[in-house]
């Protein structure tokens, strides 16, 4: 099953943020490892430590860092990303074992946990899937159990510093899988306290807030897209008597049923049904012309007059209806998403002094009035 989209974004930011962190720190921390090496190291085998840390650990790292930024912008593959990934680190651990071989043939000495650093980078830090951290990870012990051997390290010492890193890289490989479902729990939970906050319960459309978000993406994309959009306000005519004859419960489901014949309106990406408030609903269809937007107006209005035919077998008095203002962006204009607004209500307006259950279309210099005619609704 494909992912929503907010959970995967969401996931793949918070790791994009911690891989940019360790490959930042792991700049810094070869930048003091070279100083250090200054101190430490004497000509000739400085200019070979030098050359090491730059070919098989500088630019590793500049590569896993350039691939990161790519990835990040889908501009290479997730698994081509991890498999570039996961063979830098295997070349950082090799140079690693490489200047500890060089510091070994000239009789200096060259900490081995510095392989446990680059174990935990393999392991945890840049968020490898499990599979890439693991073999990473047993590529370098690998090498550098083969490495450490050939130039005549001491066999049990050689054994008890294998060992040891992989007892520690088994720890790292432990922790991605613990943190990675961590992030991901922490992920669905965000989800969820966005939707519950996103989400009108009654209706199970999206609310106000929501709404608004959603407008100002809409109208910046359509600016930047030349493309047009429409934003209809629709309010439910005599309402409260639903309300005040039927009972709340029967003005719930009256609600809840007008919300599906919205979001049946509504199932392209970019659309968008809302609850605005109260009987009142919001409807934000992309890419989409006047002629179109009549027809779905018209096929509104005589969904809900199916639910007043429903209400009126109850109680006669009650004449529910519908009124729908609506209006066009202008493709050359950046318009803010309240005047917008404002222009649909008064569409609505219009709508509703002229006896309602109809649709009135707002134009960016004027407003006119599109009677629900007879010819529609023979043709339904």
């Amino acid at each position: 099953m494909k992912k929503p989209k907010f959970e995967s974004q969401f996931y793949f930011n918070q790791i994009y943020r911690l891989r940019q962190r360790a490959i930042y720190f792991a700049v810094l921390s070869l930048m003091v490892f070279v100083y250090v090496d200054t101190i430490r190291f004497t000509q000739p085998l400085l200019n070979q430590v030098i050359v090491l840390r730059l070919l098989v650990q500088l630019l590793p790292i500049t590569i896993i860092l350039i691939t990161s930024s790519l990835q990040h912008q889908n501009k290479v593959n997730k698994q081509v990303y991890y498999w570039i990934t996961a063979i830098c680190v295997f070349f950082i651990g090799v140079g690693h074992a490489e200047i500890l071989v060089a510091a070994y043939k000239s009789q200096h000495f060259f900490p081995k946990v510095g392989m446990a650093i680059i174990l935990y980078y393999a392991g945890i830090l840049l968020a490898l899937p499990l599979a890439f951290a693991a073999t990473s990870s047993f590529c370098i012990i690998l090498y550098a159990t083969i490495t450490y051997s050939s130039v005549g390290l001491p066999t049990d010492e050689v054994i008890s510093t294998s060992v040891f890193y992989v007892v520690f890289s088994a720890c790292c490989v432990f922790m991605n899988t613990v943190t990675s479902q961590m992030l991901k729990n922490n992920v669905k939970l965000v989800k969820h306290i966005n939707d519950q906050a996103n989400t009108d319960s009654l209706t199970n459309l999206k609310n106000r807030r929501a709404f608004f978000e959603h407008a100002d993406h809409i109208i910046k994309q359509s600016y930047r897209k030349h493309e047009q959009f429409a934003l209809m306000i629709i309010d439910l005519d005599n309402f409260k008597k639903v309300n005040d004859i039927l009972g709340h419960q029967k003005g719930d489901e009256v609600l809840t049923m007008v919300a599906q014949i919205l979001k049946a309106h509504s199932r392209r990406p970019l659309d968008l049904a809302s609850r605005y408030g109260g009987d009142e609903f919001v409807l934000l269809l992309y890419g989409i012309n006047e002629k179109d937007v009549q027809f779905i107006c018209n096929k509104i209005i005589f969904e809900v007059e199916q639910i007043t035919k429903n209400i009126a077998d109850k109680n006669l008095t009650i004449k529910l209806g519908i009124s729908i203002g609506v209006v066009f962006n202008d493709i050359n204009i950046n318009h803010s998403i309240n005047n917008l607004v404002e222009m649909a209500d008064q569409a609505l307006y219009q709508v509703k002094n002229n006896g309602k259950k109809s649709f009135a279309i707002a134009h960016m210099q004027h407003a006119i009035q599109t009677d629900n005619d007879s010819d529609f609704m023979s043709a339904l």
